[in-house]
């Protein structure tokens, strides 16, 4: 499986502050990339970027208000869910989706935002069904843009009929031949694997954040972020701050190790590592604080070290107070099992900080 270039940006997973912290090193970040939702009714995945309506400079406070008292709420919505995807809170678009519904249950432009962010969620067959609806119940407003959309999602799914059938219908438009001349790179990479029934899936940088959001399996979610830590610097930024909020240690862990932060917010995010629950997290936020000033490292350190109850975790602490101040002595993981040690060693430190 390998990454094709020509996707939109991804979107990451974790909360706001984390996704701030780690685009902030970025050398050129998309803060609010475009979003598969961000072109309408007619595609989903726009090939250039989407201006998002003026709206979505409003806050997050101002949007819920017009939309819980719009009588047309699609566009209030549209832009209420561009801010939330742009700062990876994709559940909760999708519940503003569903209350905006409940007035324009029919909407095509909220059917397909609901297609894009189930996409963007890797629920894929649940993006599926929901193109499906919106291609019977707006059987003319189903440009190529939503035709060659399902063509991939139907592929992606291992349904090779279905995705020859949306192909050719998607030829059968009246705008499919600008559309297949527009994107004839894509559209002709997709009809190859598509006839050919490849089993090597080549998967748009889009459909492998999706599956690091989503996919079941650690394994896998692991193997995909150590494929898009190989991409640009905006992406593999993004893949970390999903990484981060991943509820499996050990993407958490690789999140923190591989993030790219900006100096100026380190020490928050250093902050954030320390007090994760697993202490192999931990132990990689406290490595992180070494690229800190001793002193801004010990205000984190001290604090977290006497509280501290995991011998590993403890002892990295311990290593990076050495390695910036140049005092104490080597600790090894199954001395530090004693808590006793962890106590006087802390006292060490406390004392030598308080010069």
């Amino acid at each position: 499986m390998e990454a094709r270039g020509y996707n939109l940006p991804g979107m990451p997973r974790t909360a706001t502050a984390i996704l701030g912290l780690v685009l902030a090193g970025c050398a050129t970040p998309d803060v609010a990339p475009s979003s598969s939702f961000g072109g309408g009714s007619e595609s989903l995945m726009p090939p250039t970027r989407v201006e998002m309506p003026a709206a979505v400079a409003r806050t997050e406070a101002e949007l819920r208000n017009e939309l819980a008292t719009s009588i047309t709420p699609t566009t209030v919505a549209l832009a209420l869910v561009a801010l939330l995807d742009a700062e990876e809170r994709l559940p909760e678009a999708l519940l503003v989706l569903s209350v905006a519904a409940r007035r324009a249950s029919n909407d095509p432009g909220l059917l397909a935002a609901r297609a894009g962010v189930l996409r963007d969620l890797g629920r894929r067959r649940e993006a599926i069904v929901e193109l499906e609806a919106l291609r019977d119940a707006h059987a003319t407003a189903f440009g190529p843009g939503l035709w060659f959309e399902l063509a991939e999602l139907t592929w992606l799914e291992g349904d090779a009929v279905a995705a020859e059938a949306a192909l050719q219908s998607l030829r059968d438009t009246p705008a499919g031949a600008t559309f297949v001349r527009e994107r004839s790179e894509d559209v002709s990479w997709v009809e190859n694997a598509v006839s050919t029934r490849s089993r090597a899936r080549s998967v748009r940088t889009r459909d492998l954040l999706a599956d690091l959001r989503g996919a079941q399996e650690p394994a896998h979610r692991l193997h995909v972020l150590e494929l898009l830590l190989r991409l640009d610097a905006s992406i593999a930024a993004r893949a970390c701050s999903i990484a981060v909020s991943d509820p499996d240690p050990t993407l958490r862990r690789t999140g923190v190790a591989r993030a790219k932060v900006d100096r100026s917010v380190l020490p928050e995010f250093c902050a954030m590592s320390l007090s994760d629950p697993d202490p192999t997290v931990r132990a990689a936020g406290a490595r992180r604080t070494a690229a800190l000033l001793p002193a801004e490292a010990a205000v984190l350190l001290l604090p977290t070290m006497g509280v501290e109850p995991d011998a590993l975790a403890f002892v990295a602490m311990h290593e990076v107070l050495r390695e910036l101040s140049g005092h104490g002595e080597p600790c090894s993981v199954a001395a530090a099992l004693d808590a006793a040690v962890r106590a006087d060693m802390l006292a060490s430190w406390q004392e030598h900080w308080a010069r």
